[in-house]
């Protein structure tokens, strides 16, 4: 039994000092692992220190790196936090190795156990290498993590210093953050600035829209003794606003609005870098007032703001007095770069949309206007233009203008001088069901130019008028729009009221249209100022069933390569109602077909008055079912008229080339016989 006993104490004492040798060999590594672990921290430390160092320089240029200084901080935070974890399952692992050899210290532990708890031990102090292994790690990512930080705020620096495309975008990114830039306080002078916009503004760059946070209306309840939507709304701009822009996020549903509000005459008012947008269908409907003047959503001295999937619906119908006629339901005064888009308005009080300024003078014209996919009605106008210097308008619809003068779908009406209209470009619309015209301009002159209406439709109202009270536009085209029943709502197309006028305009093209039973486009002088329409074409377009063209004054004016089927009175008529100088007329290449009467002066082309009329190449005939009185008929014409290769066989039922002039010119004709002549028949 002696020897037995000594036989286990010293296999008892072997396995203690491997133990021990084991436990020191723990020990050590651990102590490794825990100063590695120290210095990787330190290093992530080091890192963040530099990072936040780098993001308080990226601050005082642009205070872009607030939010990457948190990120980075949380890191090292991570860092510290793993570390301190590591740490922990090192002591687990310290505690259980010394409880081992505890174990193995006690007489009555055999051989087996002692090796079991010494296995356990090496295996926790195992973990915790594996843990400290994962913790170095960590830490290292971490510390790559920080270096990421640090390289994208330097680069935040770059894109600030960089093109307004690359600041639209600026969005900084540490590990899988990203933050969009928020504000900017002072420029590289010290000055202090309220937003990004500002300090980059002050260097030159313009910025279009910032759109910086997103904020739901859900998240703006109608408080206690609120009784609408209004308060809400304003409430929500105005939180975004102090946070330099963003996004208001109308949920669907309707949202009944009021005024006074604010400013007392407008609902909804708001700021600049605020964009709102509906989801789903989103309809602002203002309760009845009595009110002269009023906007549902008031867009004033504002830069980036966009209107998105809305309508507003106004109180016409229920409207609570009798004067005036300016309630609007946008209304856009001196501001910069606005879109509205997929808008509607409808049922207000004066227009649908206005564009306006403030004061006559001094003037702040908008700019930069884009408005689209939008539908507007009005009682006034559907749409009303005062002032607007670079304008798209594309795919919008400007209709049923009925209830107070002058009742158009768009009417350009600058007030005063300083009022200016110019670089608009009008596309892919339709002006349908106005009680006038469909689009007209007026007011002062020269402060309307440079206009274009393209692919446009004008549908059962009047066509244009380009000119009105006091203007002079100039510089305006209308190509490849069609016009179907376009006749001036007090009478038809067949009662001499044109349909569409150009009066005292300068350099207009009308060029690729088509006119549908509509009436007659007059040239013709302004009715204020006297002054004669100059530089005008009219070519290519086709007259279908309508009335024609009318030159009532004019100066260097062009006809060209129109084809006029089953017109009524004439196809082209130069008429002396105005009693003012129209020459230099060329009349060429048009193809005038059929007549269906309308009176027993019936011609293709008429000619009462002016000097230097050139009419050339056309071809005026008639054909089986329709009545044409005359091909070409020179009837009162005192100047110089060159007749010249015109084709008028079967012109008319009465004469192919009637010549009533006192210095006309006739060069090879086709009479109504078919034979070619240097006289009239």
């Amino acid at each position: 039994m002696s020897y037995g006993g000594k036989k286990k104490s010293n296999i008892i004492k072997v396995d203690n000092e491997k133990i021990r040798e084991g436990f020191n060999r723990s020990t050590e590594a651990i102590t490794d692992k825990d100063q590695q672990l120290e210095e990787n921290v330190l290093a992530a430390q080091n890192s963040y220190e530099q990072a936040k160092e780098q993001a308080d320089i990226t601050f005082e240029n642009a205070q872009t790196a607030n939010v990457i200084s948190g990120e980075v901080q949380r890191i090292a935070t991570e860092a510290n936090e793993l570390s301190t974890m590591a740490k922990e399952i090192a002591e687990q692992s310290i505690a259980s190795s010394q409880s081992a050899l505890e174990v193995s210290q006690k007489s009555d532990t055999t051989p087996l156990e002692a090796k079991k708890d010494t296995q356990t031990a090496l295996q926790q102090s195992n973990e915790a290498k594996g843990g400290a292994n994962r913790t170095v790690t960590d830490s290292g990512e971490a510390l790559t993590k920080s270096s990421q930080a640090l390289t994208k705020s330097e680069d935040s620096l770059l894109q600030l210093q960089n093109t307004q495309a690359q600041v639209n975008s600026l969005v900084i990114q540490a590990g899988n953050f990203s933050a969009q830039v928020l504000q900017a306080l002072t420029n590289a002078s010290g000055e202090t600035f309220n937003t990004l916009k500002g300090v980059l503004d002050d260097k030159g760059n313009k910025i279009d829209v910032l759109s910086k946070v997103t904020v739901t209306i859900d998240s703006f309840p109608i408080q206690p003794l609120e009784t609408d939507d209004t308060a809400r709304i304003n409430r929500a701009i105005n939180y975004i606003d102090s946070l330099g822009g963003g996004e208001l996020i109308l949920t669907s549903g309707l949202y009944n609005v009021s005024t006074p509000t604010i400013d007392k005459q407008n609902a909804v008012v708001l700021k600049s870098n605020i964009s709102i947008r509906g989801t789903g269908e989103v309809i602002l409907k203002l309760a009845p007032n009595n009110l002269t003047n009023y906007a549902i959503i008031h867009i004033q001295n504002c830069n980036n703001v966009s209107v998105k999937n809305i309508k507003v619906i106004g109180e016409s119908d229920e409207h609570l007095g009798t004067s005036g006629r300016w309630g609007m339901g946008f209304n856009i005064k001196e501001s910069t770069n606005i879109i509205l888009d997929n808008v509607e308005a409808e049922n207000c009080w004066g227009d649908g949309l206005y564009l306006g300024t403030i004061t006559f003078k001094p003037v702040i014209n908008n700019q930069n206007i884009i408005i689209k996919n939008s539908r507007f009605k009005g009682r006034r106008n559907a749409t009303s233009f005062i002032s607007l210097i670079n304008g798209l308008i594309d795919n919008c619809t400007f209709s049923d203008a009925s209830g107070t003068f002058p009742m158009a779908g768009m009417d350009i009406e600058p007030n005063d001088e300083a009022q200016i209209v110019e670089y608009v470009t009008i596309r892919n619309c339709e002006f349908r069901n106005n009680k006038s015209v469909g689009f007209t301009t007026a007011r002062v002159r020269n402060n309307v130019r440079n206009i274009k209406i393209i692919d446009t439709k004008f549908i059962d109202n009047a066509g244009f008028s380009f000119s009105g009270e006091k203007s002079n536009v100039k510089n305006l085209e209308l190509r490849g729009c069609t016009f179907i029943n376009s006749i001036l709502s007090r009478g038809n197309k067949n009662d001499g009221s044109p349909a569409s006028t150009i009066k005292g305009a300068e350099n207009v093209t009308i060029e690729g249209n088509t006119f549908i039973n509509s009436g007659k486009i007059t040239i013709q002088k302004n009715p204020v100022t006297g002054e004669i329409s100059k530089n005008i074409i009219v070519s290519k377009n086709k007259f279908i069933d309508s009335v024609g063209l009318e030159i009532r004054s004019g100066k260097n004016i062009k006809v060209a390569s129109n084809i006029i089927e089953d017109f009524t009175n004439f196809g082209i008529f130069v008429n002396k109602i105005d009693a003012i100088d129209t020459k230099e007329i060329m009349i060429h290449n048009n193809q005038i077909y059929g007549s269906k009467g309308g009176s027993a002066i019936a011609c293709g082309i008429r000619l009462d008055a002016g000097d230097e009329l050139i009419v050339k190449d056309n071809i005026c005939r008639k054909d089986d079912a329709n009545l044409m009185i005359r091909g070409i008929a020179v009837e009162s014409a005192t100047g110089q008229v060159t007749l010249a290769g015109n084709d008028c066989k079967d012109g008319g039922a009465s004469f192919g080339i009637k010549n009533n002039g006192t210095l006309v010119h006739l060069y090879q004709n086709r009479m109504k016989d078919g034979t070619w002549s240097n006289t009239a028949n």
